[in-house]
């Protein structure tokens, strides 16, 4: 057996030199004609590709200059169309999220609309109201302070009130002197405080 590993060891040292006679020599040859094709501007790889492409069977292999940049004209197609469909789905996320604030101020708008309505009906209710209590102020500057006080004297005192304060003076003090005192200072008191 130590003899079989000596053996290999030699066979091994001349595979090696025969790899570098042959190796050294091969590489030296192909840069000497690389450098030679280059000063006679001549594409070794372009005439290699043009036979190979000539060859029927090694043509299906080899791809030429055109297949190359047909390649590329279709890969950077293919990332502009994956570019372009990134940015329509992000302008569609955006349509959605501006679609639903549209539709949220189209609700807000409809409840202001009501809103308005709803104000618009207040006031003209009020407008009766202000007509309704300034004949009302009037039945009560014609009728005599004692029949007044009697009438008054069963109302809330927010409309006692609010009725004696559109009366004159005059009219006031003979109203409330009609009333008994209690009701008569209390309702003096409110009008004080307005």
């Amino acid at each position: 057996m130590a003899q079989k590993s000596n053996n290999e060891k030699p066979k091994r040292a001349n595979l090696i030199q025969w790899l570098f006679l042959i190796l050294v020599p091969l590489v030296l040859v192909v840069v000497i004609m690389v450098i030679l094709f280059s000063l006679l501007d001549i594409d070794p790889v372009a005439r290699t590709r043009e036979f190979a492409n000539s060859v029927p069977i090694v043509n299906q292999w080899v791809t030429s200059e055109e297949e190359e940049e047909f390649e590329r004209r279709e890969n950077r197609y293919i990332n502009q169309i994956d570019e372009l469909e990134q940015e329509i789905d992000q302008l569609e996320a955006e349509l959605m999220s501006k679609s639903s604030e549209v539709d949220d101020l189209n609700q807000e708008i409809v409840s202001l609309n009501q809103q308005i309505e709803d104000l618009l009906d207040d006031a003209e209710s009020e407008e009766e109201l202000d007509a309704n209590f300034d004949q009302l102020v009037m039945s009560y500057q014609e009728m005599a302070p004692a029949n007044a006080a009697n009438i008054l004297s069963n109302a809330s005192n927010q409309v006692v009130v609010r009725i004696l304060e559109s009366l004159e003076g005059e009219q006031r003090a003979d109203i409330l002197s009609a009333m008994e005192p209690e009701l008569a200072a209390e309702i003096t008191e409110q009008l004080m405080n307005d």
